[in-house]
């Protein structure tokens, strides 16, 4: 079974109330709490998911060639990804939590976007989505 993700071309971009950039009041936030958000949620909510994503992909033989994390926040589960993919995608519309996630995350296969996912635009199809936000 392969779970795509392919480009909509017929996706709205322009929603109203829903910009592909976030305003500065929805950003301020991910700045400031950047260097401290594993302490706080980020470390014990990506040990449960990691879990659970291995316990499915154990039950059901999922392999994946390439896969995005969108809403990568600092990058947990792109240096995970990153073990058992060729590529992988980190996606994140906050610039401060992807500067530490480009710091955690040293694999050579992992590459990180500053991108909202409402206006998301990979370079290109990818086996596996997640998104844990």
């Amino acid at each position: 079974m392969s779970m795509c993700a392919e480009r909509s071309h017929d996706f709205p971009r322009n929603v109203p109330g829903r910009p592909g950039k976030r305003k500065e009041s929805q950003r301020r936030p991910y700045r400031e709490v950047a260097l401290m958000y594993d302490e706080l949620v980020g470390d014990t909510a990506f040990e449960l998911w990691k879990s659970n994503f291995e316990q499915l992909r154990s039950r059901y033989g999922f392999n994946f060639e390439t896969a995005a994390d969108i809403a990568c926040g600092t990058g947990n589960a792109v240096r995970y990804l990153a073990e058992i993919c060729t590529k992988v995608y980190g996606v994140d519309a906050s610039p401060e939590m992807l500067a530490v996630a480009r710091a955690k995350v040293t694999a050579p296969n992992a590459v990180f976007l500053e991108q909202s996912f409402t206006g998301l635009e990979l370079p290109e199809r990818v086996d596996l989505l997640t998104c844990n936000f």
